[in-house]
């Protein structure tokens, strides 16, 4: 495959996503995908968070704690809304991270919180 662009835009709460061409070049716009009002998104990832085997993005939303996962379709656009997965009162996760922390075969997700300066693990947070 080709490496694609994904951009966390904090200050308007979306996510976009510049599909290589192949060429070396990207698209001077990207696709942009919502996430909740005032999420306020840090960070993104690609996982395959649901095990479906298509590359989903995480996002680390400062603004609300929480984390969100927005679903691949497999061709390179993803879900209009983001599942969301609470983080605590008080954190504002500012980083993602996933992978097979418990090497049980699926992803989990790390995320590294501001407000009270600790790593949060979420094991398989999405179902099959």
């Amino acid at each position: 495959g080709k490496a694609d662009i994904i951009v966390a835009y904090k200050n308007t709460n979306n996510v976009g996503v510049l599909l290589n061409s192949g060429t070396g070049t990207f698209p001077a716009a990207p696709v942009n995908y919502g996430l909740l009002a005032n999420s306020a998104p840090t960070s993104v990832k690609t996982a395959d968070a649901n095990g479906d085997g298509k590359l989903d993005i995480v996002t680390a939303n400062s603004g609300t704690n929480n984390f969100g996962v927005i679903l691949g379709n497999g061709d390179g656009t993803f879900a209009a809304t983001p599942v969301t997965y609470a983080t605590g009162a008080g954190t504002v996760p500012v980083s993602v991270v996933a992978g097979d922390i418990d090497r049980d075969g699926d992803n989990d997700v790390l995320v590294a919180d501001s407000g009270t300066n600790q790593i949060g693990v979420f094991l398989a947070v999405c179902s099959k």
